[in-house]
């Protein structure tokens, strides 16, 4: 059975004291888009059935429209879900390990962008950077193979609420030490670009690089090669 542990409590200081004041994070995370995941485990044979596909699927990253994903969800039957994307992972990690964490992106208005704020807030992220828009939140099915333990997603933006490049201010990156970068970044025209030139307002600031998954290097290889090639990437 897949195994999730409980994200460390938010502690709320009180206005006024202290240690109350702002602190600038260390890493910046870039999440155009806010998901909220569905996660359970699976049997291999269920998992092909529900992917409608063979072996070499297994463990990549697709989009779905909003039927295919709830018919999925309606096969499964029991989940659990919470705050994900590659991004809002990364700063709840780093957040477990006391590293200051902000996450940039948007959400939608409706119960799932809700439960994604909630989430990450419990996790001790700053999401002061999360612009909350009138429309839906991404979702995604993380379906783990029992056997092997390797992730399938597929993920639904249909309707999705999502950072505009032009959205993206220097501000959002000012006093940290890393920006993060995920490759399902390269979804969202030009953003890629526009955080590396942004990182050059910002002294002293790295932009790291994950590719994200074997789909994304297959869809934008030339764009990734370009951007490694550019020298921008730490």
């Amino acid at each position: 059975a897949l195994k999730i542990d409980s994200p460390p409590p938010l502690t709320i200081q009180q206005p006024g004291s202290p240690t109350s004041t702002p602190t600038l994070p260390e890493v910046v995370c870039i999440q155009p888009v806010a998901i909220v995941d569905h996660v359970c485990s699976v049997k291999e044979e269920s998992l092909l059935h529900l992917i409608g596909s063979d072996k070499h699927d297994i463990g990549g990253s697709r989009l779905v429209n909003l039927k295919e994903l709830q018919h999925i969800l309606f096969e499964i039957g029991e989940y659990f879900s919470k705050a994900g994307g590659s991004s809002a992972n990364t700063t709840r990690a780093l957040a477990s390990f006391g590293v200051k964490s902000k996450l940039v992106g948007a959400r939608g208005s409706d119960e799932f962008g809700a439960i994604f704020a909630a989430s990450m807030r419990r996790a001790g992220v700053d999401i002061s950077g999360v612009r909350t828009k009138k429309s839906f939140t991404g979702r995604c099915a993380v379906l783990s193979c029992v056997s092997t333990g390797q992730r399938t997603m597929r993920t639904c933006l249909e309707d999705a609420a999502r950072l505009d490049t032009e959205e993206l201010k220097v501000e959002d990156l000012r006093g940290a030490k890393i920006v993060y970068l995920s490759g399902y970044c390269f979804y969202t025209p030009g953003l890629v670009d526009k955080v590396c030139a942004l990182a050059k307002e910002c002294e002293g600031l790295e932009v790291a690089l994950d590719l994200g998954s074997f789909e994304v290097v297959r869809n934008f290889y030339g764009s990734i090669k370009a951007v490694i090639e550019s020298g921008t990437i730490s």
